[in-house]
C-alpha cells in the first residue's frame, strides 16, 4: 500500500517538473477530466465521427471504462477492447491514445490501487481550481509574495473549516449531504457539549469517506435455485427462536417409583 506523497495536476509541464524535483519519490495523478477533454478535442480535430467519438470516450472514461479499472487484469482487457474498436473505426488516433493517454490512465490506476484512501472515483483537478479561484479573489487578482500567498491560503482553509463546523450544527451557508447527515448535531445539544466532545464529533465527520458498501437483503435456498427478498428470519413465527426443523426437543425422564 502506498503511504507516501501523492500529487495531482492538469498536466501543466512546469508544475510537473517542479513536483519531480521537490518530491522525487512521490506519485502523480493526472486530472481525468482534462484527459477526457484532451481526447475529445483530438478526436474532433482528426475528423472522427460523432457516434464513434462518443463511443471511444465512453470506453475510456465511462463508468466501466479504462480509467476506472479496479485491477491490472481489468485494465488490460478494457484497453484491448478500446484499441480494437479504435483500430476498426478510427485507426488514425491509435498512436495518440497508445502513447499519450493510456500511460496516464495506467499511472492513475496504479496509484489508486496502491493508495485506496484516494477513493475509487476518477481524480479530477476541480477542487484545486476552485481553491485557486478563491485565492485569486481574496488577493484581488494582484501578484503577491509567496509568504503572503501561504498566509492567505491558510486563512482561507480556516474559514472553510469554520463553515464545515457550522454545517454540522445546521447553521451557515452549507448543509450536510445525505450521506453525512448522521453526523448532524442539534445546536442546543452542541452548546451543552464540552471541547473534547466537539473534537470527537468533528473528527468522526472528517474520517467518514461517505462510501457505503451495499448490503444484501436476499435469502438464497441451499441448492441455489431460488432467491427471495428478505432475511433468514422471514419464515419464523413471532417469538420463535429457531426454525422448526432445527429445533431439538428433549423428553424429560420419568422417575421410577
Amino acid at each position: 500500500m502506498l503511504d507516501g506523497i501523492v500529487t495531482g495536476s492538469d498536466e501543466e509541464s512546469a508544475l510537473l517538473k517542479a513536483l519531480r524535483v521537490a518530491f522525487p519519490k512521490s506519485k502523480h495523478l493526472y486530472c481525468a477530466l482534462h484527459c477526457e477533454d484532451n481526447v475529445r478535442q483530438h478526436l474532433i480535430k482528426t475528423g472522427v465521427e460523432h457516434d464513434v467519438r462518443q463511443t471511444v470516450i465512453r470506453m475510456l472514461f465511462g463508468s466501466n471504462g479504462v480509467a476506472v479499472a479496479h485491477d491490472e487484469s481489468t485494465f488490460e482487457d478494457r484497453q484491448a477492447s478500446t484499441m480494437q474498436y479504435v483500430g476498426q473505426y478510427c485507426s488514425n488516433v491509435s498512436d495518440y491514445l497508445c502513447n499519450r493517454i493510456m500511460p496516464k490512465l495506467l499511472s492513475n490506476c496504479q496509484t489508486i490501487w496502491q493508495a485506496p484512501w484516494i477513493g475509487p472515483l476518477r481524480w479530477t483537478n476541480n477542487s484545486c481550481e476552485s481553491a485557486n479561484n478563491l485565492l485569486k479573489v481574496s488577493l484581488d487578482y494582484k501578484p503577491a509574495h509567496v509568504t503572503d500567498l501561504v498566509r492567505q491560503l491558510h486563512d482561507t482553509v480556516k474559514m472553510q473549516y469554520k463553515s464545515l463546523h457550522r454545517a454540522i450544527i445546521g447553521q451557515g451557508d452549507f448543509v450536510l449531504a445525505d450521506a453525512f447527515k448522521h453526523h448532524s448535531v442539534p445546536f442546543c445539544r452542541w452548546q451543552n457539549m464540552d471541547e473534547e466532545q466537539h473534537r470527537k464529533s468533528i473528527k468522526s465527520f472528517m474520517r467518514d469517506s461517505g462510501i457505503r458498501l451495499p448490503t444484501s437483503n436476499t435469502v438464497t435456498s441451499s441448492d441455489g435455485s431460488l432467491t427471495v427478498t428478505g432475511t433468514n428470519k422471514i419464515a419464523r413465527k413471532p417469538g420463535q427462536r429457531k426454525r422448526p426443523l432445527a429445533e431439538r426437543t428433549v423428553q424429560k425422564k420419568r422417575k421410577r417409583v
